[in-house]
């Protein structure tokens, strides 16, 4: 549960409110795009429920002029586990059953939900790349025992290899229902809030290959969804009807110091103490994450290619570059007729960096924080 957010004026507390307001708002949509809340519906849930939906696999796969995309047959993962062994899976669906409606009622029909209906399954991966069908009989028998006398589902487990040697598995839970099969009065056939779950496999990443060969991308993706999104859980891995991507609003400091105040009023009184403060934290955040053994280490555990290594070198030198220019920035410039070793008095100084660095300083200062020279956020 969330913790209640105190009344604030504050920027950062209005930042946060909004966030869980949209938050809140896309659960909405989704829970009611899905039909999570509703346990009885007066008009066919068919027509009003439509996300996390499958159909009967011969329905779906039949040639029409309409092509089902918005209700696929099947959902699923796919994995590439470290080992191929065997693994728990979760089955989770809820269907609708046609009734009477009561007397004096303006409709025929009424429909009432059955489920969610959860079914935990042991699966071994199959020693060749052949598909196997898994479950049948479990998920057949919770959907009969729901009231789905006529509807069938089933887990399909295939093995694959790509061209390269890398081996992975697709994991699917398809609605199976025969076409033929008078299902009218169970929204036919379709099967409603579908979910699947594993747990128990070990998984490696994979490596998104259409991506540049370079050290600033985050190539490494857990896994992929087959006709849904995915999302980690604690434990494992599961389909997501609505996979999201929160991109926050970038922060234009990276260093763990206190940022120094960059205000033009500051600035035009007294830029040194701003000034060195930069220059400070711009030098421990250097060794902090462009030093040759951070860069060695991220090189081992994220798998970088000899060219992307070559690459983090060669942008680690132009960095040190722009480091002593911003140290030089701070430095009083040798005046005509002064030897260059004199120490300006304060005030000399303080006109001295206020005519030469400035806006020098506040432009590396956006500089170091928002891009050049930032290292991709690593997101695990």
């Amino acid at each position: 549960m969330n913790n209640f957010i105190s009344y604030s004026d504050e920027d950062g507390v209005k930042y946060r409110v909004a966030e869980r307001f949209v938050e809140w708002l896309e659960l909405r949509a989704v829970a009611d795009a899905r039909g999570d809340e509703v346990v009885q519906s007066e008009v066919d849930p068919t027509g009003r429920f439509w996300l996390g939906r499958l159909g009967p696999k011969d329905l779906v796969t039949k040639p029409d002029e309409r092509g089902d995309r918005l209700e696929p047959c099947a959902i699923g993962l796919r994995l590439r586990p470290k080992e191929m062994s065997s693994f728990q899976a979760v089955v989770s669906v809820a269907i609708w059953l046609r009734e009477r409606a009561e007397q004096g009622s303006p409709y025929r029909w009424r429909w009432k939900k059955a489920g969610p209906i959860q079914v935990e399954l042991s699966v071994n991966i199959p020693e060749n790349t052949e598909e196997v069908v898994v479950g049948q009989s479990q998920i057949t028998e919770a959907l009969v025992n729901a009231g789905g006398t006529l509807l069938r589902a089933e887990l399909r487990v295939r093995r694959n290899r790509r061209a390269d040697g890398l081996q992975g598995i697709e994991i699917t839970f398809v609605n199976s229902t025969p076409a033929d099969a008078d299902t009218s009065s169970l929204a036919d056939g379709r099967l409603f809030e579908c979910s699947l779950q594993i747990s128990g496999l070990d998984c490696e990443p994979f490596e998104l290959d259409s991506l540049p060969d370079s050290f600033r991308y985050e190539r490494r993706v857990p896994a992929f969804g087959i006709n849904c999104g995915i999302e980690q859980v604690s434990g494992g891995i599961r389909t997501s009807d609505a996979p999201i991507h929160a991109r926050k609003r970038p922060k234009y400091w990276a260093s763990s110091d206190p940022q120094p105040d960059f205000t033009f009023d500051t600035l035009s009184k007294e830029p040194l103490k701003s000034c060195e403060s930069l220059a400070t934290s711009f030098t421990k955040w250097a060794a902090e994450s462009w030093s040759e053994s951070v860069l060695r280490g991220r090189a081992s555990s994220e798998n970088w290619s000899h060219e992307m290594q070559e690459e983090a070198f060669r942008a680690a030198v132009e960095f040190q570059d722009e480091l002593s220019r911003v140290k030089q920035g701070i430095e009083p410039a040798p005046r005509k007729g002064r030897s260059q070793a004199r120490i300006l008095p304060d005030e000399s100084r303080h006109a001295d960096i206020g005519e030469r660095s400035i806006l020098r300083m506040a432009t590396i200062s956006t500089c170091f924080s928002s891009g050049k020279y930032a290292l991709p956020r690593r997101t695990h």
